[in-house]
């Protein structure tokens, strides 16, 4: 017997579940974009029927409330959004209060999470600002969200702006391309 899944943000990585959902023993039973389903106000027992599992890709903006909405409905979640961790106490608290599951990582890319040791390496070494350049981070929209996680705190303060590409020491710049 398959699992139901709803998919949560049917963007380029929901319509890629959606594929995909069948092969792993999912059947997507809910799909929901950011029109049809507003401030998450579209999720419910009645539109979760059948659904085991929620993969929530939406925006940093969205995520948190569709988390509490979802664990609230009893669905187990697994989320890919990133930029929303801010918001991590309270939405880990709906979670264990409703007793359900939540997965969730600042990247699941092996690749950004060996960025991510060497922004904390480079950190360490007095490297004080990592851009972001040519990286495929530039084409999400909340690039930033990625690079407060990569380098901790406030993005801003520590990020070149799409552009630069390299690391910037304290003794000056090294670009890397």
């Amino acid at each position: 017997m398959s699992m139901g899944l709803a998919i949560v943000g049917y963007g380029k990585m929901g319509r890629l579940i959606e594929q995909l959902a069948p092969e792993y023993g999912f059947d997507v039973r809910a799909k929901f974009d950011g029109r049809s389903n507003p401030r998450g106000q579209v999720l419910s027992d009645q539109t979760l029927q059948g659904v085991d599992v929620a993969v929530e890709f939406t925006s940093p903006e969205a995520a948190p409330e569709n988390i509490r909405r979802l664990a609230a409905m009893g669905v187990n979640s697994v989320s890919g959004t990133t930029g929303w961790f801010g918001d991590l106490p309270a939405v880990r608290e709906a979670v264990t209060k409703s007793g359900t599951g939540l997965v969730w990582a600042p990247n699941f890319s092996v690749g950004v999470n060996l960025f991510m040791q060497c922004g904390a390496f480079c950190e360490a070494c007095g490297l004080r600002s990592v851009g972001l350049g040519d990286s495929p981070l530039r084409e999400k929209r909340h690039a930033f969200g990625h690079a407060e996680k990569t380098c901790g705190g406030d993005a801003s303060a520590r990020l070149q702006p799409a552009g630069e590409s390299g690391l910037e020491s304290r003794r000056g710049t090294s670009r890397h391309t």
